[in-house]
């Protein structure tokens, strides 16, 4: 196990919750599309010069249709992602995308009859068990009380849809960089993202509408660009340091940082429930990551 890579990891989960918080500071100033696009703006040039001096694959229909798709994906998934932020705050949105392993071994249960091991089952567990914690309003609650509570959360519910989409990502964003190279995937991935947000926020906000924004507040763009690419490259660089396993149970982390900066930067309530809900469904996602087949 390299520590270098454990390290960076953990640096992803910290950049991460920095640019959550970034979204929920800015929330009320601007839309989820708009802050789609900010997070991007500032990584184009970076990208733009590294697919002039990147390796290309040879040119491949396949790998064409998963990239596209898997961008496509994305893209939702971060508008789902955001807009659950801007209704419900860090501490209760966050811990759900923890139900992205879950999706996954429901997908393959279904798909492929691939039924989870002991390790997927109790990880699976611990995600219900901690969305049950967050979701109660009281102590003692019944289960199916607390699933009425998600029903009147709108955010909450975004932020399930959200770990669905990206449920379905993996397995692209997989194929992809099969089919091309770890490098090669991120920089066009960016690039081709870059070009969605582009459009959809032309139809959204307005060509001058953004330009004015950029003026106004350049800070905000920086922000969410600087920790977008912090996260990405952290994470990134660890995959070729440590397992990739490893990497992405450390960057799961970023759970249960959000939950700390929703306290410490917005003072949202409910810090313990919140904090114990965290790490039970971090606890099940590393679980999951590292024993469960």
């Amino acid at each position: 196990m390299n520590i270098i890579g454990i390290f960076l990891g953990l640096f992803s989960a910290l950049s991460e919750a920095s640019l959550n918080t970034v979204v929920n500071k800015y929330k009320a100033s601007y839309s989820p599309v708009l802050m789609g696009f900010a997070q991007l703006l500032f990584l184009l040039p970076v990208t733009l010069v590294m697919a002039l001096i990147i390796p290309w694959p040879k040119f491949n229909w396949q790998l064409v249709i998963f990239l596209g798709i898997f961008c496509l994906l994305n893209v939702v998934g971060r508008i789902l992602y955001i807009k659950s932020i801007h209704l419900s705050g860090l501490s209760k949105t966050v811990p759900f995308l923890s139900f992205t392993p879950v999706f996954l071994i429901l997908s393959g249960f279904i798909i492929l009859g691939e039924v989870p091991n002991l390790f997927g089952m109790i990880g699976l567990v611990l995600i219900v068990c901690g969305s049950y914690v967050l979701t109660c309003n009281k102590f003692g609650e019944s289960f199916f009380a607390a699933i009425r509570n998600v029903k009147n959360e709108k955010g909450v519910l975004l932020a399930i849809a959200t770990a669905f989409v990206w449920s379905l990502t993996s397995s692209f964003g997989k194929k992809a960089v099969m089919l091309s190279s770890p490098i090669f995937f991120f920089v066009m991935a960016i690039n081709i993202q870059f070009i969605l947000f582009l459009f959809i926020n032309i139809r959204v906000t307005g060509i001058r509408k953004t330009i004015n924004y950029f003026r106004n507040d350049i800070k905000f763009f920086l922000l969410a660009s600087l920790f977008l690419g912090l996260m990405e490259f952290s994470i990134f660089t660890a995959y070729s340091l440590t397992k990739i396993v490893y990497a992405i149970s450390m960057k799961r982390m970023a759970i249960f940082f959000s939950v700390l900066f929703g306290y410490l930067f917005f003072k949202e309530t409910g810090f313990k429930k919140n904090i114990i809900a965290a790490i039970i469904m971090v606890v099940g996602v590393i679980i999951i990551t590292i024993l469960g087949k």
